[in-house]
């Protein structure tokens, strides 16, 4: 469930290209005015390519932005969205994690700029989402750290050197961040990280629309500025699961 900040100009935007594309569709295939919910149906499709779209042609608007206004908060948050809607079905572990980023709101209006730039270092009191999963036990690496954890009840880092294979890309995507741990507690353990969008971490694809190809910039500072706004918050995530691994 989307943040209501973040959620209603999200829907109204959403609402907004559905009621074209609808009429768009409906035009096209002269189908009855009964018969032109078939629009709305491609709705995400429609979601997609706008975004995208909207995304690339104010990208440099969007990094150099010292506050995104809610044309831009909507293309930010229809990326994210996408993002975690449609990595759900391969990984769906950090796909979640994503998600749970645009949960509720904070008031930043008190705050310092260096206040404001701690939201993107990890450097504030964050609240814990936890889940039941054992799915860091795909992947070689984090179950050996698991099996340490669990042996010498001590506080084992997650670290990878690269990918093994799709298991291995699964776990790694949900866990690679710089304070990710599994820890023994009593009989279980916890593979712990601090989720989160730094101040920047530039990264550039080519992906193709209805338009034409587009260059998207995937400089994950912009995503930090959703985190200053307040509309997105960082949080600790705890997957939890019984022992021995």
């Amino acid at each position: 469930m989307l943040g209501w900040s973040l959620g209603v100009p999200l829907c109204v935007w959403m609402l907004l290209w559905g009621m074209l594309g609808s009429a768009l569709v409906g035009a096209v295939l002269l189908v009855p005015f009964r018969r032109r919910w078939v629009g709305f149906l491609l709705l995400p499709l429609v979601i997609w390519n706008l975004s995208l779209w909207e995304f690339s042609a104010g990208l440099d608007t969007l990094v150099e932005a010292t506050e995104l206004n809610a044309r831009q908060r909507a293309a930010v948050s229809g990326l994210n969205l996408y993002m975690g809607v449609l990595g759900y079905p391969l990984f769906p572990e950090v796909a979640r994690e994503t998600l749970w980023l645009t949960l509720g709101h904070t008031d930043v209006s008190g705050l310092n700029k260096s206040q404001l730039r701690a939201r993107c270092k990890g450097a504030v009191k964050t609240p814990v989402i936890r889940r039941r999963s054992d799915f860091i036990l795909r992947d070689k690496v984090a179950k050996q750290a698991a099996k340490r954890a669990w042996k010498t009840r001590t506080s084992q880092r997650l670290r990878w050197s690269g990918y093994e294979d799709a298991d291995s890309v699964r776990v790694a995507l949900a866990l690679w961040v710089p304070d990710a741990r599994v820890t023994r507690k009593g009989d279980q353990l916890v593979a712990s990280a601090t989720i989160q969008y730094p101040a920047s971490a530039p990264l550039f694809v080519s992906v193709p629309t209805l338009f034409g190809r587009v260059k998207v910039g995937l400089d994950e500072g912009i995503f930090c500025k959703m985190q200053k706004q307040g509309y997105w918050n960082p949080y600790r995530v705890e997957w939890v699961f019984d022992g021995p691994p």
